[in-house]
């Protein structure tokens, strides 16, 4: 499906689920990745900007980016730059849509197919195991 196709993976900050399932997502429709996680052995630690390794990315003609970076609105820097697609894997505080995309796909196969009148509960332990303060009145 997506032979001849490939991501750039530009992980500023460490990530498992994130960068290893856009890794396998391209590897298992046929296409190819490659990039970095963490800026250790790249031109990042030569104060390499975010737009000139953006614009580096896209002149070795990759067809897509997939990008988390520490600052918050990095994303939209680098997809004002960009020629390809930048899909946001997380920047600073914000939340990334794929987490959330993931998640109602497990709802969808969990749920026979359908997403209509579920019922979700969302919960979090304290350090202590106790559940937090907006938690317990669920």
């Amino acid at each position: 499906m997506l032979a001849a196709r490939s991501l750039a993976s530009l992980f500023y900050e460490p990530s498992t689920r994130t960068r290893t399932s856009f890794g396998t997502a391209m590897r298992e429709l046929g296409g190819q990745s490659d990039g970095f996680s963490g800026i250790e052995g790249t031109s990042v630690m030569k104060k390499e900007t975010v737009r000139d390794t953006v614009m580096m990315m896209c002149a070795n003609h990759f067809d897509v980016i997939v990008m988390r970076h520490p600052l918050d609105g990095s994303l939209q820097w680098a997809a004002d730059v960009s020629s390809v697609p930048v899909i946001n894997g997380g920047d600073g505080k914000n939340e990334h849509p794929t987490q959330a995309l993931l998640d109602l796909l497990t709802l969808y196969v969990l749920n026979d197919g359908r997403l209509d009148s579920l019922r979700v509960g969302f919960g979090e332990t304290s350090p202590t195991g106790e559940p937090c303060a907006p938690c317990r009145s669920l």
